[in-house]
């Protein structure tokens, strides 16, 4: 009988599990009124790590015809509970919209917002209503806005929903549908009618599966008093537990390789009307940009020709210096104020405020370059933190900011402002990108490669000597180029001294510093020089001394913890790090053992890593190279990249063992 009751026991448990996986498969749609089993959940089975989790959300974009013109209303219906503290801020609902001065007929307005926070109070459901007093408006950029929204009473088990319609002029530009978040969505729908008079495409991206539905329909729009009626295509999509976009080691943003649906409407041939064309060109896009008050009129005249002709930079003869001369003056007069967009501002208001946006900066740049015989270009781009990026499928809304293209024979060099401590061909790591577009008036369909144009370089040579109670007396001389040499300048500054500077660079070595020098840690134009004496304390046992064949781990631990990835893996840039390193042993020693040579590289010869030492009378000479040509690891090579970083900290531990003479 107890054993009877045991499996009743079990079995009502199974239910119970099941019944809750079927309230999320099968959602509540029924808007205002949150279920019991929403409200009382207090995790997400399929993620029960997750902070919140989206329980549906509805997006449905309809077309209709208002004042003889199409309109595009995109209408959005959204249930999100909170599951732990951390997962209050999804209350916080950011709208973007396209606001454009507030011009009528060229501006979306969104519209009848409505918002709810759900609580369990003594077991009964409370609703507290959003307020007009927690909807503020912020403008972004001079054509772009975004509505912020603060649900009230938000904590640890609340539902929120809430509702809204953008209504649109611009009814080509059809909204990406972003279908995964940073917390996992357990269900959540589009769909979206096109009359038969449009001609689109539509693009899919994302590794998990959608239910997708295609299926004609009839459709019927009013010109004035006349009906229309029509066939039009309509497309339902479908996602059920799917996965949030979490951060992971060597991601830019997780959301790029997100699932997303895109529209592109290409043409419209409306009866009695000529087919019009909406299909943008790249030379559209140029002429846009160049016709821009914020853009190409900053690149025509030269903000401080005076100031550039009292340092004399105009009777500088050496190419690169004159450019350095004047990147320094215009970092000189306009600092860089952390904003990275893709148009800018007047050079008359950055020179007035004193700071402005790398676009700005670099528009300048190009203007002054320009007047002092130096050729150069903006190239658009879209930064690695905003792709997925296709130069096949022209449009403004890919293109995020630019940076300075300056030709050099059959190459070209390249500058950004947002990289405040470094010159040519250094870039921030966020623009390093296999496809930028050379904005010309003259020339067209130029594009240009930026992943050669940011290697981390640093040659190191040490000379070491051991003493036969095993102490360790080394001088070490590195010098840091390109973006290794900014990484150096970026947290020599950060630190608030060069005490805490050496804390956090040498502090888990185990060694004992007694003479530090920095070179040219200041001037961009400069590789960094460092030189460091110091002591290091090796372990001694009489007859034995054991010694790291790298004095310096390369890596102390690997990066990659996980057994699987799901993201690719984003590398900042290209590397080149050589180290050499020269023993000296102390009289009446000799080497018992030195580790295997080790010659090890990644899948398409991304990482590689040599090691190597040789024994000559009483020196040891280790020769250390380290080395990575790509950017970008698929999911699938990761098992590979973690076993080489896991050797890699393996071998940074490496022992040469010396022994006394007998």
């Amino acid at each position: 009988m107890k054993k009877i009751l045991l499996i009743f026991a079990l079995l009502s448990l199974a239910f119970s599990f099941t019944a809750n996986a079927q309230s999320l498969d099968k959602p509540n749609l029924k808007w205002g009124n949150p279920t019991q089993e929403e409200m009382s959940m207090t995790n997400y089975s399929p993620d029960p790590e997750a902070e919140a989790v989206v329980l549906c959300k509805t997006t449905s974009q309809r077309y209709d015809i208002v004042a003889g013109e199409f309109k595009l209303y995109c209408q959005v219906k959204c249930r999100i509970k909170i599951l732990k503290n951390e997962g209050k801020e999804y209350a916080n609902i950011y709208i973007p919209y396209y606001s454009n001065g507030n011009r009528v007929g060229e501006r979306e307005v969104v519209e009848n917002f409505k918002g709810t926070s759900f609580n369990l109070v003594n077991g009964k459901v409370v609703k507290d209503k959003v307020s007009k007093d927690m909807i503020t408006h912020e403008d972004i950029s001079k054509k772009r806005s975004v509505m912020k929204v603060t649900f009230p009473k938000v904590e640890v088990g609340t539902v929120i929903e809430y509702e809204y319609t953008i209504n649109s002029d611009l009814f080509v530009n059809v909204r990406d549908w972003d279908v995964q978040t940073s917390i996992p969505v357990a269900y959540t729908t589009y769909e979206i009618a096109f009359p038969e008079w449009f001609r689109q495409s539509v693009n899919m991206t994302g590794r998990y599966h959608l239910d997708v539905e295609q299926k004609t329909v009839n459709m019927s729009f009013y010109l004035g008093n006349q009906a229309i009626k029509c066939y039009g295509t309509r497309y339902e999509f479908t996602g059920k537990n799917l996965p949030a976009l979490r951060k992971e080691p060597f991601v830019f943003d997780p959301k790029v390789y997100g699932q997303k649906v895109a529209f592109e409407i290409v043409g419209i041939n409306f009866p009695g009307v000529a087919y019009k064309s909406f299909a943008v060109k790249w030379d559209d896009i140029d002429k846009q940009l160049l016709n821009d008050d914020d853009f190409g009129d900053v690149m025509k005249k030269n903000p401080l020709k005076k100031e550039m002709q009292e340092a004399g930079i105009y009777d500088i003869t050496d190419r690169t210096k004159k450019i350095n001369a004047i990147i320094q003056l215009l970092r000189s007069r306009v600092k860089w104020n952390e904003k990275i967009s893709l148009t800018g501002s007047s050079a008359s208001k950055a020179l007035k405020d004193g700071s402005a946006s790398n676009t700005t900066l670099n528009l300048m740049l190009i203007a002054m370059l320009n007047d002092a015989s130096i050729e150069a270009h903006p190239a658009v781009l879209c930064t690695r933190d905003e792709g997925p990026f296709m130069a096949s499928r022209p449009s403004m809304e890919t293109l995020t900011t630019t940076v300075v293209v300056i030709p050099n024979g059959t190459d070209f060099d390249c500058v950004d402002c947002s990289s405040e401590h470094s010159g040519i061909n250094v870039l921030n790591p966020l623009m390093v990108v296999n496809n930028a577009r050379i904005v010309d008036s003259k020339n067209h369909d130029l594009w240009v490669d930026l992943t050669s144009k940011n290697i981390a370089t640093s040659r190191c040579i040490i000379n070491a000597s051991i003493e036969e109670n095993g102490l360790l007396t080394a001088t070490r001389q590195s010098v840091y180029q390109d973006a290794e040499a900014e990484d150096i300048r970026d947290k020599y500054r950060d630190a608030k001294d060069q005490d805490e500077f050496l804390q956090k660079r040498f502090g888990d070595d185990n060694i004992e510093i007694l003479e530090y020098s920095i070179q040219d840690i200041d001037d961009f134009t400069k590789p960094v020089k460092e030189t460091i004496k110091f002591t290091q304390q090796l372990t001694a046992t009489g007859d034995q001394i054991y010694v790291n064949q790298l004095i310096f781990p390369l890596v102390s631990e690997s990066p990659f913890k996980s057994e699987t990835r799901i993201l690719p893996i984003d590398i900042p840039y290209k590397e080149n790090h050589s180290i050499s390193i020269i023993f000296t042993i102390p009289e009446g020693w000799e080497v018992e053992e030195t580790p295997q040579p080790i010659a090890e590289v990644t899948e398409s010869e991304g990482f590689a890593l040599k090691i190597i030492s040789q024994v000559t009378n009483n020196t040891i000479s280790v020769m250390c190279r380290l080395s990575n040509n790509r950017l970008l690891f698929p999911a699938e090579e990761y098992t590979g990249l973690k076993m080489f970083f896991d050797d890699m900290a393996k071998h940074s531990k490496d022992m040469i063992v010396l022994k006394r003479k007998q």
